[in-house]
């Protein structure tokens, strides 16, 4: 009885789960090495890439903020050398609106001088005119009288 228990038990292992298992690792080898590996890759290079990118987008950023800073200090700048170009001319205007000024005082004083010369000059005609004639009209007197 001994040995019909014994023979009914296997005490050897079954073969075929170790097929299976070798089966399996070699299709997890397979789909490692084939589907598993270039997407890690894959992966990889996206990570890379994408920490590339925000590294070259601060970097942009950085240099844009830089370039507005100039640009602003710039305007700044021009705005002041417009403000100061600005009151230059309004002084240079106001110093040609008083030459302006004077020379048209002195050009009215002239003219003003003129015609006091110019009456003056008229005044005197007409004084020698009423001596001519009155002298005339006292020689004509004189001959009506004398006569």
């Amino acid at each position: 009885m001994l040995l019909k228990v014994s023979s009914e038990i296997h005490l050897l292992p079954n073969w075929t789960i170790f097929v299976q298992l070798g089966i399996f690792l070699t299709a997890s080898a397979v789909m490692y090495f084939m589907m598993v590996r270039p997407i890690i890759r894959i992966l990889n290079t996206r990570k890379i890439y994408t920490v590339e990118s925000e590294a070259n987008a601060e970097t942009l950023q950085m240099e844009a903020d830089a370039l507005n800073c100039e640009r602003i200090e710039r305007l700044e700048c021009a705005l002041r050398d417009a403000h100061v170009e600005r009151g230059q001319r309004i002084e240079r205007i106001g110093i040609e609106a008083e030459k302006i000024k004077i020379d048209a005082k002195i050009d009215a004083r002239l003219l003003i001088d003129d015609t006091e010369i110019s009456i003056d000059s008229s005044e005197r005609s007409i004084f020698d005119e009423m001596n001519f004639q009155v002298e005339h009209l006292a020689d004509e007197i004189v001959e009506k009288v004398s006569s």
